[in-house]
C-alpha cells in the first residue's frame, strides 16, 4: 500500500528485485563452477566426486596452529624461492 502512493518506495523495491537477482546470478554462477570443478576432479581421480566427499582439509586448525604448520623456519628453503635460484 505504501509503495503505490509513495514513488520513493517503489524505486526501493526495484533496486531490491534487482539486488535479489544479482544474488541468485552470483549462485547460480558458484554453483556451475562448483560442479565443473567437481567434474574435472571426477576425470583426474576417476571416480566420482561429489559435494559430500570434500572436505576442509583446514577444519579444526586455529590460525596460529596454520602459521607454524605452513612457515618454513628458514625462508631460504621456501619452495618459490629455490625454484627462483
Amino acid at each position: 500500500m505504501i509503495a503505490r502512493n509513495d514513488e520513493g518506495r517503489v524505486s526501493e523495491y526495484v533496486q531490491a528485485e534487482a539486488r535479489k537477482i544479482l544474488v541468485e546470478q552470483d549462485i547460480n554462477y558458484y554453483e556451475k563452477e562448483l560442479m565443473t570443478t567437481l567434474s574435472t576432479l571426477s576425470k583426474y581421480t576417476g571416480f566420482p566426486v561429489g559435494e559430500s566427499d570434500l572436505v576442509n582439509p583446514f577444519d579444526g586448525m586455529t590460525v596460529s596452529d596454520m602459521y607454524s604448520e605452513f612457515t618454513a623456519e628458514n625462508n631460504n628453503q621456501n619452495p618459490a624461492y629455490l625454484v627462483s635460484r
